[in-house]
């Protein structure tokens, strides 16, 4: 990978190529994050598997990771994310898989699965509407 593609890879999640003179292991929460995002467009992949992929980030770099992701999936890639901040996901995703105590508790298009409430409300009402095992 040429100089230029990595100042690329490093701008797009925010980082600088100064931070490459710090040792990882000094970086941040947020900062390898951002790092292991940056990895995982390496080799321009088609498919990228994300958990929880703004974890440690603050609100303006999640909104910056939002949009490469955005941009990514404008330009054909598709996004598998794993998360727990449901909200976190309602600008991003298309299709959502629920999870709850390793069981699907609803999948489908987010716009149908939210016309009445937000992802969270959702889940809430799934899992009280489901079995007590769930709780």
């Amino acid at each position: 990978m040429s100089d230029e593609e990595i100042d690329h890879l490093l701008n797009l999640v925010g980082l600088e190529r100064a931070s490459q003179d710090k040792k990882v292991k000094n970086y941040s929460l947020g900062m390898k994050q951002k790092l292991a995002i940056a990895v995982a467009f390496l080799n321009n992949p088609e498919l990228l598997i994300l958990d929880e992929p703004f974890n440690g980030l603050d609100p303006i770099s999640i909104e910056a990771v939002k949009k490469i992701l955005r941009d990514f999936r404008e330009e054909g890639g598709t996004v598998f994310i794993s998360s727990h901040i449901l909200s976190e996901l309602e600008d991003l995703c298309d299709e959502v898989v629920l999870i709850n105590q390793g069981r699907i508790i609803a999948e489908g298009n987010l716009k149908d699965l939210t016309s009445k409430s937000s992802l969270k409300e959702f889940f809430f009402k799934k899992v009280k509407n489901g079995s007590s095992d769930f709780l």
